[in-house]
């Protein structure tokens, strides 16, 4: 049974108090029976009795709906045919849309992969571009530090500075060259590229940074070594002077040729001129120190040529005396040796004269030997070596 819709009989009610049809409202035996009876109902009547009344309503409500006709065969191969096409059009929206989606899939990978391999290649230009502008200033600070690359271990207060410059030039020049890019290579070969070149720009721009210090610590060392050498060569030059003033008074009067004192002089006078000035060049106080030195040793070398030429003449008059004291000692043996042997010419006595004459003249003899004579066997020989022509004590006896 179905329940009577309480809205139709209160749109129903207020239809028939207005006189008016109310839409969807039927007017049934019920609802007559609702307005037109006036008598009231008893309890026994009131459960019961709206039963039947709703069931009575419910038989006039379906009596007043149309009847549907039945559906035919060919209604029924129609529905079936469309039922088929639905389904059919259902498979085949469904199959577009997996392939519409495979087809994003796939143009989405495609786009991924054509981005990533535009980034790769975009990557691998910079790096590329980054070295070559790297490079390029690496060139010019290896042009600009020419000048420091050519100072000579001499020319600096510390060596170890011109070692660091040359360590880093040749380090910047064993820098490989950089991978070139392209387009047929592939997404990974692009992304190893551009490592490598980056990796190649970070070590020439460490080259760059070095090369740069080590130039600017070389400079640095020749400006302090040429003060050092400045300051030396005042100083040696101020000692050299105050020597050389020295030298001067020591020399007097005792130089071969007195010319190198006058020049001596000169340079002192050029030097202590030149060590009045303000900050004098470097050249001129090595200048005047070499014309110091130079002067100070021609004065040393006159001053040994008069101690040679003097010690010569000493030497020559030493020889002269020793000769002309040989000379009168040889004179005065002779003297000595011509008297010892002169006698009267009167014939000498036969008795014992003569023996004491002949004793005598044997002491004589033996005096002559002790003062350096000689008396060999033939004749008397005198210390230079010439035999003496006076006759033996017997002959002149004999005479």
């Amino acid at each position: 049974m179905t329940p009577i819709s309480s809205a139709a009989v209160v749109a129903g009610t207020a239809a028939i108090a207005a006189n008016v049809a109310a839409p969807g409202a039927v007017k049934t035996t019920a609802t007559r029976t609702l307005h037109t009876t006036s008598e009231t109902p008893t309890p026994a009547d009131d459960a019961v009795g709206s039963l039947s009344k709703e069931l009575r309503e419910e038989d006039a409500r379906a009596a007043s709906q149309p009847i549907q006709p039945e559906e035919s065969y060919g209604d029924k191969r129609n529905n079936g045919g469309r039922a088929r096409s639905r389904a059919i059009v259902t498979v085949f929206v469904i199959i577009t849309i997996a392939a519409a989606a495979a087809g994003l899939y796939y143009l989405t990978g495609l786009i991924r992969t054509n981005r990533d391999r535009s980034s790769a290649y975009a990557s691998c230009t910079q790096a590329y571009s980054a070295y070559k502008e790297e490079s390029e200033t690496l060139a010019k600070t290896l042009k600009t530090s020419k000048a420091q690359q050519k100072v000579g271990a001499d020319q600096v207060a510390d060596v170890m500075t011109v070692e660091h410059l040359k360590t880093a030039v040749d380090k910047a020049k064993s820098v490989s060259k950089p991978v070139t890019c392209s387009t047929s290579m592939s997404t990974e070969a692009m992304r190893k590229a551009a490592e490598t070149n980056k990796t190649l720009t970070t070590e020439l721009t460490t080259a760059n940074s070095t090369i740069k210090a080590a130039a600017k610590e070389v400079k640095a060392s020749v400006t302090a070594k040429q003060n050092n050498d400045y300051d030396t060569a005042v100083n040696a030059l101020k000692t050299s002077t105050s020597e050389a003033t020295t030298l001067m008074t020591n020399s007097e009067g005792v130089v071969a040729d007195d010319q190198t004192r006058t020049t001596l002089q000169s340079a002192i006078d050029a030097a202590n001129e030149l060590l009045k000035k303000d900050k004098p060049a470097l050249a001129d106080l090595q200048k005047a120190q070499s014309d110091l030195q130079s002067a100070s040793d021609a004065v040393n070398d006159s001053m040994e040529t008069y101690k040679t030429q003097r010690a010569a003449a000493d030497a020559a008059a030493a020889a002269s005396a020793a000769q002309a004291q040989v000379q009168a000692q040889q004179q005065a043996q002779q003297q000595q040796s011509q008297r010892r042997y002169s006698y009267p010419s009167s014939t000498p006595r036969t008795d014992g004269n003569t023996t004491q004459n002949d004793s005598q003249g044997q002491q004589g003899d033996n005096s002559d030997n002790s003062q350096g004579t000689q008396t060999p066997s033939d004749g008397n020989t005198t210390s230079d070596g010439q035999q003496s022509e006076s006759p033996s004590p017997s002959a002149s006896a004999t005479e």
